[in-house]
């Protein structure tokens, strides 16, 4: 990273890039982030971490059907069924496709 200015413009090939391309972990799977007041919450995948003010660490493994129930409640997304339904089949093995996390 530096502090060279950047354009609005710039930003289209970035976000296109991350949202295109097959090797962007965007697209691979659940990327969500909030930074609150005094802590930071992640979740990639099936992992979700919060970071407090210390520097402890707290990680779970979450399952499918409590992702969807974490995108919700802690990071505020509203989630279509269809969407519902992809990330079961990814990261719930319990669910009918497989899954595959």
């Amino acid at each position: 990273f530096t502090l060279e200015p950047r354009h609005h413009g710039d930003y289209g090939v970035y976000n296109y890039y991350t949202s295109t391309n097959p090797d962007s972990p965007f697209v691979k799977g659940v990327v969500a982030l909030k930074t609150e007041r005094h802590l930071r919450r992640s979740l990639t995948g099936r992992r979700f971490t919060t970071t407090y003010p210390d520097g402890s660490i707290e990680r779970r493994e979450l399952a499918g059907a409590e992702l969807i129930g974490v995108l919700r409640s802690t990071f505020g997304i509203a989630l279509e069924a269809g969407e519902e339904a992809r990330i079961r089949s990814i990261y719930d093995p319990d669910h009918e496709d497989g899954g595959l996390l």
